[in-house]
C-alpha cells in the first residue's frame, strides 16, 4: 500500500533526479562547447553555459515528464514504494535511451531501404536491323535496384566499362524494369541510336521468369533516329534479344 509519505518522497527524488539531469547537461554542454565554433560563431564561456543551461532545461524537463508518467501509472496500478520512491525516476532516463535507439535504428532501416542498391552484372545483346547488319556483344554491366522494385541496368556507358561489337563499333545498352514488369530499352550501335521510348510502335516482351535477377528481353520494332531529320526511321527498326544477370 503506498502512503503519502511513499508518495512525497518519491516527487521529492523525481526533483532531485531532474535537478542532476539539468546540471549534468548543462556542465557537458559548457566544456565542450566553450571556445569552440557552433553554428557559424565561437561560444564564449558564458554563452555556453547558458545555452547549456537552456539545454539542460529542456532534457530535465522531459524526464520529469516521462519520469511523472511512469510515477503516475504506479500510483494508479498501486506499485511497490519503491517504484514511486525510486524505480520510476531510474527507468524513465533508461526508456529515454531505448526509444532515441529504436528511432535511430528505424530511421536508419528507411535510408538504407530508400538508398539505391548497385551490384555488378553481366549482358548479352543480338540485335540486327538494315542499318546495323547483325550484332553479338556480352560484357560487364552496372545493375541499379531503387525502391526494391525497380531495376536499371547499363552497360557500356560508363569509363572502364566499352562493350565493343566485333567489328569495333562501340555499344551502349540501358535496360529498365520499371515497378519489376515493365520493360524500358535504349541501344545505341556505334552512331546509331534507338530506344523503345522514340519509337512509334515498340514491341518489348519478357521471357516468363524474369526478375530483378536476371532474365531474357525479347523486343522488335525499335526504331532508329534518322541521322538527317532525327525522327525515328520504322523502316530501319532493329529487332533481336537481350539477357542479364544482376547479383543481388
Amino acid at each position: 500500500m503506498n502512503t503519502r509519505r511513499d508518495v512525497i518522497r518519491g516527487l521529492r527524488n523525481g526533483l532531485i533526479g531532474a535537478g542532476l539531469v539539468l546540471a549534468l547537461v548543462a556542465l557537458g554542454f559548457t566544456l565542450l562547447a566553450a571556445g569552440r565554433p557552433l553554428l557559424g560563431t565561437t561560444l564564449s564561456l558564458d554563452n555556453a553555459l547558458s545555452t547549456g543551461l537552456l539545454l539542460g532545461s529542456a532534457v530535465a524537463l522531459g524526464y520529469l515528464g516521462l519520469g511523472g508518467v511512469l510515477f503516475l501509472a504506479g500510483l494508479l496500478l498501486r506499485a511497490d514504494p519503491r517504484w514511486l520512491t525510486r524505480d520510476a525516476w531510474l527507468a524513465a532516463p533508461v526508456l529515454a535511451v531505448l526509444a532515441a535507439a529504436a528511432f535511430g535504428f528505424a530511421s536508419g532501416v528507411g535510408e538504407y531501404a530508400d538508398r539505391p542498391l548497385t551490384r555488378a552484372g553481366s549482358v548479352s545483346l543480338d540485335v540486327e536491323g538494315p542499318d546495323i547488319g547483325r550484332v553479338q556483344v556480352s560484357g560487364q554491366a552496372q545493375c541499379i535496384l531503387e525502391a526494391g522494385i525497380h531495376l536499371a541496368v547499363h552497360a557500356g556507358t560508363g569509363e572502364g566499362s566499352a562493350l565493343l561489337a566485333p567489328d569495333g563499333r562501340q555499344v551502349r545498352i540501358q535496360f529498365g524494369l520499371v515497378g519489376g514488369s515493365t520493360p524500358r530499352l535504349a541501344l545505341d550501335i556505334g552512331s546509331a541510336s534507338a530506344a523503345d521510348a522514340r519509337s512509334p510502335a515498340p514491341l518489348l516482351h519478357l521471357v516468363p521468369g524474369a526478375t530483378r535477377h536476371g532474365g531474357r528481353l525479347e523486343f522488335a520494332g525499335l526504331a532508329p533516329l534518322n541521322s538527317a531529320t532525327g525522327a525515328p526511321a520504322e523502316m530501319q527498326a532493329w529487332s533481336g534479344n537481350l539477357a542479364w544477370q544482376c547479383s543481388f
